[in-house]
């Protein structure tokens, strides 16, 4: 395993916790960090924190890497995340979602720099399909967080 799949596996890790602080350690000040699904074009460090903060304090959730691919101090990851709505995420997902479980599927792009910290995270998953999970009358009553089928 190279610089970036280290890198971005010590950022899975961190996220597990749900600890901005953490994750926000493994990252280049100057970070280029976007979260596609939710239109989230972030280019520091602050921005990251504000932003994860508010994420955390409303979903549980828990990463996991499927596999990874690097060159160079670039690399690609699949993973899959699931976990449970904690509380309302304004705009996004509303109260009838409390206790909602949902997985999902993505794929990150990452960068590190010489220090082996992570420069560039692109994060593309589908927003749709954590609404429909979280939102449906019939939401997951199995435990998302075990393997697909």
């Amino acid at each position: 395993m190279g610089e970036p799949t280290r890198a971005y596996r010590g950022l899975v890790t961190a996220m597990n916790t749900q600890d901005v602080n953490a994750v926000a350690a493994l990252l280049a000040a100057d970070v280029n960090y976007r979260e596609i699904a939710l239109a989230w074009d972030m280019h520091n460090r602050a921005e990251y924190r504000r932003r994860a903060a508010a994420w955390f304090d409303n979903i549980e959730s828990r990463f996991e890497i499927r596999e990874s691919f690097e060159s160079g101090n670039r690399g690609c990851s699949r993973w899959s995340f699931a976990g449970r709505v904690k509380s309302p995420v304004p705009g996004l997902i509303g109260t009838d979602a409390v206790g909602r479980k949902f997985r999902l599927d993505g794929v990150s792009t990452y960068a590190v720099d010489q220090r082996g910290l992570l420069i560039e995270v692109w994060d593309f998953w589908n927003l749709t399909t954590l609404l429909d999970q979280v939102t449906a009358a019939d939401a997951p009553a199995t435990d998302p967080l075990s393997e697909p089928k």
